[in-house]
């Protein structure tokens, strides 16, 4: 078996796991034209809150990768994004995205976004009163909204907020909301 529980319910991927999701993605990103007229990447900063729980609000950095689906009519991208969040105790969230999201311009320079997709998160903890450390594995779909405002011909600010439901232990049922603002940009 590839991914592995223990008693604890900590999560240890083996080894050709590992290389298995590195070519997948590896191959997905080989498959898309990254610096194209038709592609754009946004930087944004927020907060994630897991299970709503005092100890795992996290202050993360997310950075997304946007691919225009379809033809110039058609106001649709695949996203793919990596957020990393950490917070005051030893403890560090990363989420990696891939989705679809559908744009509706409600005014020349303002549009509105919904998006939905898969989410799988990695939790690592470094527990401080021993040397042991945890890996939790969770993953679920997420649904999406925000809006973005044009300032530039090429640069965006943007404000989203996003839902997600992860199955993983040792809850199985685990929720998390993301709310991010920063700056979407596309190469002229």
């Amino acid at each position: 078996m590839f991914i592995t529980y223990d008693a604890d319910f900590s999560v240890r991927m083996g080894g050709t796991m590992k290389r298995v999701l590195f070519i997948i993605c590896f191959l997905i990103l080989a498959k898309l034209p990254l610096f194209s007229a038709d592609s754009c990447f946004s930087a944004g900063l927020g907060f994630d809150f897991f299970n709503y729980q005092p100890e795992e609000k996290y202050l993360s950095i997310c950075l997304t990768y946007f691919q225009k689906l379809g033809g110039e009519e058609q106001n649709m991208t695949l996203d793919l994004g990596f957020e990393f969040g950490l917070t005051v105790e030893p403890r560090f969230i990363i989420p990696l995205t891939v989705g679809l999201n559908f744009y509706f311009p409600i005014r020349k320079k303002f549009d509105f976004f919904v998006g939905f997709g898969l989410t799988p998160v990695f939790i690592f903890t470094a527990q401080s009163d021993s040397t042991d450390k945890q890996l939790r594995f969770y993953l679920g779909p997420f649904l999406k909204t925000g809006c973005r405002l044009t300032v530039h011909h090429h640069m965006k600010l943007f404000i989203k907020l996003e839902q997600d439901l992860l199955i993983g232990p040792p809850s199985w049922i685990n929720t998390v909301t993301r709310v991010h603002g920063g700056v979407n940009f596309s190469l002229p």
